[in-house]
C-alpha cells in the first residue's frame, strides 16, 4: 500500500497501535507506565494535527513538493491524528478504571473542555469526505472545521503549557517543543491572513 490518501491513514494507524504495544509491554501496565502511555499517544496525535492544521499555510509560505504533497493529503493525515486521540481516550480511561484514586485528581473543567475537544476532533475526523461536505453544505462543513480546528489547537496548546510551567526534565523539554510549534503555527496563520487581506495583496 502505497503512503498516500488512505495508506497514510493506514500505516501511520499501525505505527501508532505499535507504539503503544510496544510501550505496554516493555513497561508493564503500572499507573507510570500507563500515563507515558497517555503523553506518547498525546505527541502523536499532536504532531498529526500541527501538519493537516498547518498544511495550507505552510504550502503559502514554501512553494515545495513537501509542502505540496501534505495539503493534498492532510485529511488523511488529520484522520490518524484522531486515531490517535481514539488511543488517547483508551490510554485516559484505562488509567482512570485500573487506578481509581486518579479519578478523583480529574477536575471538572479538564473532563468539560477536554471532553469537547475530543467531540471536536472526532466530529472533524467523521466529516473528512467529500460525501460529508455534500451532505452538510460547505458553509457548515468550513463552520466545524474551522471553530474545531481552533478549538483543538487551544487545548493542545494549553495542555502543553501547562506541562511546561510545572513540569521538568525530558517532559517539559518535549512539552516547550510543542508549545513552540502551536504558537508558530498560529502566529503564521494570523500572519497569511493579514497579508491576503493587505491591498498589495488584494
Amino acid at each position: 500500500m502505497r503512503f498516500e490518501k488512505w495508506g497514510i491513514t493506514v500505516w501511520l494507524g499501525a505505527a501508532q497501535v505499535a507504539v503503544s504495544g510496544v510501550l505496554l509491554t516493555a513497561l508493564g501496565t503500572g499507573e507510570e507506565a500507563i500515563r507515558l502511555w497517555i503523553r506518547a499517544t498525546a505527541w502523536m496525535s499532536a504532531t498529526c494535527f500541527l501538519l493537516a492544521f498547518g498544511a495550507r499555510p505552510l504550502r503559502q509560505l514554501w512553494h515545495v513538493d513537501a509542502t505540496k504533497a501534505l495539503l493534498a493529503n492532510r485529511r488523511y493525515v488529520g484522520v490518524s491524528g484522531a486515531f490517535a486521540h481514539f488511543i488517547h481516550a483508551i490510554a485516559i480511561l484505562s488509567l482512570l478504571w485500573a487506578f481509581p484514586a486518579t479519578r478523583a485528581q480529574m477536575q471538572t473543567t479538564t473532563i468539560v473542555f477536554g471532553g469537547l475537544g475530543f467531540a471536536f476532533y472526532f466530529a472533524m475526523a467523521l466529516t473528512s469526505s467529500d460525501a460529508a461536505v455534500s451532505r452538510m453544505g460547505l458553509a457548515r462543513w468550513k463552520r466545524l472545521h474551522t471553530v474545531g480546528g481552533y478549538y483543538v489547537w487551544f487545548i493542545f496548546a494549553f495542555t502543553f503549557l501547562g506541562t511546561v510551567l510545572g513540569g521538568s526534565g525530558w517532559k517539559w523539554g518535549v512539552s516547550t517543543l510543542f508549545v513552540i510549534d502551536f504558537v508558530t503555527l498560529l502566529l503564521l496563520r494570523g500572519f497569511l491572513r493579514l497579508r491576503s487581506m493587505s491591498p498589495a495583496t488584494a
